[in-house]
């Protein structure tokens, strides 16, 4: 990287700064920026703000409850409702509007500083709200649940509060990353800051276009209204616009040929590159346009299922996680080798559910024999016929004849597939509910008058059970 010399100024600005590291930053934006994010998060995560009935209803308490509520007590440690606190943010990041309404309004700049919203604050914040407005105007509101009707109103404020809103709600999903929190990303986004800064002194008709993490600096300390005027006069003699109405990433659009020009003055006083990983534009969010599908039914339909019949052998007469594993550590009860075309397999064993194809046993991941079948939804909105078969015939016509059956009625296995009731898992390595484990359904002891007793006298029982493979849906809105 270039090292940058000291630089005079064309114009009469502080004569003093003639590097970066000269820039003034008279707030620790650092910390602050830290709490930026923090409520700028818990906003996103309420995107019921941004209906439009609701995000109106927030304007209407900013401008008629919570300005005149600061313009009385200014010097207290207290923050707005959430969405009324995001208002706010949108108005101060237009500082000359922000300045210009509240000066016409109440004859000076409101103050402002960002605050972490500890419950502790929160609390004081709703009781003194609540103090004034009682219960006039609740300090919390559920736009979930409630749509607020807004009464007849003159707004006095001149910025279009609602747009200006809309367009900052879709900023945190650029910085939503663990990276802006980190110290030393940080500090080196502030030092980038201030080389921001300085690259606009030098070029004051040049529409700067910054990176992210400079962008959340410069948001933060535009969070402190008064703090940023001072020290932008210091800097640059002026307050410097802050213009998120610029939206359009065409070619040759004025962000597009903006953004180049401040990449290549950057690069020519700095020597180094102004992109950097982690911290440019995402694209549009899929918020509003995809969503997570809630609706339990449409779920249930993209579930995909898994059933195992095993064969067990030992004659464990253990419970619970002892049983399991006794059970898992137990030999195949079936051996598979090759047979002369002509000689009956009568070891080999088929299981079949109601009027699927036949699955043979075979070993299985678990060291026992099992049959595996696939299935959805539909396939349990009937009884179940769990069928343990032999071959009986053969080419050109196999046919099976059955051994044992065992029914199992829908509201057996309903309630496991459909989460009405706890399961334990089939995995004794953890004492928590195994989210891709087999699930087991119910046993059955294979009696001594049984058909499989006396071809199988080693078995002692077969269990079934039941793979669940979840199913975390996005579906696009229409």
């Amino acid at each position: 990287m270039a090292s940058v010399s000291h630089v005079t100024t064309p114009s009469s600005n502080n004569s003093s700064i003639t590097h970066p590291s000269h820039i003034v930053v008279s707030e620790d934006l650092k910390q602050a920026a830290i709490d930026h994010l923090a409520y700028l998060k818990e906003y996103y995560d309420h995107p019921e703000y941004v209906q439009k009935q609701a995000l109106e209803y927030a304007v209407y308490r900013y401008e008629m409850f919570w300005l005149p509520f600061l313009a009385e007590i200014d010097d207290l440690d207290i923050v707005p409702p959430l969405d009324v606190l995001f208002v706010w943010h949108a108005h101060m990041l237009a500082p000359t509007s922000y300045a210009s309404d509240c000066e016409r309004l109440y004859g000076r700049i409101l103050p402002s500083r960002v605050r972490a919203r500890s419950p502790q604050i929160v609390k004081l914040s709703e009781q003194l709200w609540t103090k004034k407005y009682s219960r006039h105007m609740p300090y919390n509101l559920d736009y979930k649940t409630s749509v607020q009707v807004i009464p007849p109103y003159t707004s006095k404020i001149k910025y279009a509060l609602s747009h200006a809103v809309e367009r900052q709600a879709e900023f945190y999903y650029n910085v939503a990353f663990g990276h802006y929190k980190d110290p030393e990303f940080l500090e080196e986004a502030l030092n980038r800051y201030k080389k921001f800064i300085f690259l606009k002194r030098l070029h004051p008709q040049l529409f700067v276009v910054p990176m992210y993490d400079i962008d959340v600096i410069w948001h933060t300390h535009q969070l402190f209204p008064e703090v940023y005027r001072q020290d932008m006069m210091a800097n640059l003699q002026h307050v410097l616009h802050h213009d998120d109405t610029t939206q359009d990433r065409s070619a040759k659009s004025k962000l597009s040929t903006s953004d180049n020009e401040t990449r290549r003055k950057w690069f020519d006083l700095y020597g180094d590159r102004l992109a950097k990983n982690g911290c440019m534009y995402r694209g549009k969010t899929s918020k509003g346009f995809y969503q997570f599908v809630t609706d339990y039914k449409f779920l249930l339909e993209c579930q995909r299922y898994s059933l195992y019949v095993q064969l067990i052998e030992n004659n464990n007469l253990a419970t619970g996680d002892e049983k399991k594993y006794v059970d898992h550590r137990a030999s195949t009860v079936v051996s598979l080798h090759d047979h002369t075309s002509n000689e009956p397999l009568r070891e080999q064993f088929f299981a079949q559910f109601n009027n699927s194809d036949q699955e043979i046993f075979a070993r299985g991941s678990s060291g026992h024999m099992e049959a595996h079948f696939d299935a959805d939804l539909s396939d349990f909105g009937v009884n179940l016929t769990l069928k343990i078969q032999q071959k009986a015939g053969y080419w050109p016509v196999n046919y099976f004849s059955s051994l044992a059956e065992f029914e199992m009625p829908p509201e057996r296995i309903l309630p496991i597939i459909q989460f009405q009731q706890a399961v334990r898992a089939a995995n004794n390595s953890t004492a928590e509910d195994d989210p891709t484990a087999l699930y087991h359904i119910f046993e059955k002891v294979i009696t001594d008058d049984s058909p499989l007793r006396k071809l199988l006298p080693n078995a002692n029982r077969y269990n079934i059970y039941i793979y669940i493979e979840y199913c975390f849906a996005l579906k696009r809105l229409s």
